[in-house]
């Protein structure tokens, strides 16, 4: 493969791996850039060769992730467990550090940990930061300053949680509950207080009832395109409202709806005649008080939202974190005499 066609294929190899594409599809980019025109030989067309590519690309990026560490004095760790499609734990580490005033954030590690306890993850992270250091000497540990993890209990125990482990090594290492689940956490308060309220139930009745006809029925489903062809308006289709983030979900089903509304409407009514679950949803969408209770509801989730995506940011510092939660107290004390249901 040549140096010119070996730059254009290793970024699509790249975008495969971000959005979780089979290496298989690797061969197929490869016809492609030939009907372009591109030289790319006949060696290298393969799955494994992909495999293989990225294994370096590994290496090669977790080579400089240690250059880095090794020449800064401190450090935090950052901790967060997902499953893949099989249901498998993971953990996934992060490190954060600071060179000459400019923050680094870096990937770390991403394995198994022998369970799900917190003795476990605690060893499991030991063990990674000895195999990233120098001389068979645990470097990086000794370097740990700060901790950041969700609140699960695992985790954040203060007796037997990983923060708890780390402590009794280490009295004085700063432990950080994620504020961006914090956030997310306090909506979830606040989403349990709403829900005794009535207009909340025929939200959510709303917000999943959509979602089920038009997802599950490719009849409903055509209809409505053709509603929204009719109206002269983007065909949009209503989003999942439950899942782990709850105020992304939330915030992005009920704006689907509220931008969609005359679409949505117009064929709920035409389909009330032979659908009597349509005919229960035009019932709701139509109701005045519940379009008004979504609509404040978005005004509450909205400036949740963008303080979490802000107190996500790499860059983000202790005084500008301070004011954008600040700020957002004041909008949500605006919001507050909005949000009396009956």
């Amino acid at each position: 493969m040549t140096d010119l066609a070996f730059s254009f294929v290793m970024p699509m190899l790249l975008l495969n791996i971000i959005y979780n594409v089979s290496f298989k599809t690797y061969n197929v980019i490869c016809k492609l850039d030939q009907a372009k025109g591109l030289d790319v030989g006949n060696s290298y067309l393969n799955d494994k060769k992909a495999c293989e590519f990225v294994k370096n690309i590994a290496c090669v990026s977790r080579n400089e992730t240690r250059d880095i560490l090794k020449k800064t004095p401190f450090l935090s760790l950052t901790c967060d467990g997902s499953s893949d499609f099989m249901g498998d734990e993971y953990e996934s580490l992060w490190v954060r550090s600071a060179q000459n005033g400019k923050i680094i954030e870096k990937f770390l590690d991403l394995g198994t940990a022998e369970s799900a306890g917190s003795q476990d993850i605690f060893n499991y992270m030991k063990a990674v930061c000895f195999e990233n250091s120098e001389d068979n000497t645990n470097q990086l540990w000794s370097k740990l300053i700060g901790f950041c993890s969700d609140g699960a209990s695992n985790m954040q125990g203060i007796r037997n949680g990983v923060a708890a482990l780390m402590k009794r090594e280490n009295p004085e290492i700063v432990v950080t509950h994620c504020l961006a689940h914090r956030v997310e956490l306090s909506f979830k308060h606040v989403k349990d207080d709403i829900k005794s309220s009535k207009l909340y139930d025929k939200t959510i009745t709303l917000l999943l009832g959509l979602y089920y006809l038009y997802r599950r029925g490719p009849k409903q489903k055509k209809a409505l395109k053709r509603a929204f062809s009719a109206l002269n308006m983007t065909k949009i289709l209503p989003t999942r409202v439950g899942g782990t983030r709850w105020m992304p979900h939330m915030l992005r089903a009920i704006h689907v709806i509220i931008k969609g509304y005359r679409g949505f409407k117009a064929h709920l009514e035409s389909a009330s005649h032979e659908n009597p679950k349509a005919e229960g949803l035009a019932k709701i969408l139509t109701d005045v008080a519940v379009v008004t209770f979504m609509l404040n509801l978005k005004e509450i989730i909205s400036p949740l939202n963008r303080l979490s995506l802000i107190l996500q940011k790499q860059n983000l510092t202790l005084y500008n974190g301070h004011a954008q939660i600040k700020a957002t107290t004041e909008v949500l004390k605006i919001c507050k005499p909005k949000v009396r249901g009956p």
